[in-house]
């Protein structure tokens, strides 16, 4: 699967949800991707304000890759969040520890 077919309708893909109140701010998401662990891939997405990342998070039995999209939206204040783990019950708890920082 390509970086851009992860994308497509399937598991991992989840509706807009409100930000916490605050602008977004370009800048303090990335700061926000970063400081979770995960790199921010400059270029992958055809559009500049949103980001793609990719980590891998490392337990005591497993490591386990992760690509995530974040879709901000400054004129109605929400967020899309794309989360893809190659184990798939990771998928659910990435996104939510993802969106409780935006």
């Amino acid at each position: 699967c390509s970086v851009h077919g992860l994308w497509v309708p399937c598991p991992g893909i989840y509706p807009a949800f409100p930000g916490q109140g605050f602008p977004i701010d370009r800048e303090l998401n990335k700061e926000k991707l970063l400081h979770f662990g995960v790199s921010v891939l400059e270029g992958i997405d055809p559009n500049a304000e949103n980001f793609v990342s990719a980590g891998i998070v490392q337990t005591r039995s497993a490591k386990v890759g992760v690509l995530v999209r974040l879709e901000p939206n400054a004129a109605s204040k929400m967020y899309r969040l794309t989360v893809r783990a190659s184990k798939p019950s990771v998928t659910q708890t990435i996104f939510q520890l993802l969106r409780q920082q935006f």
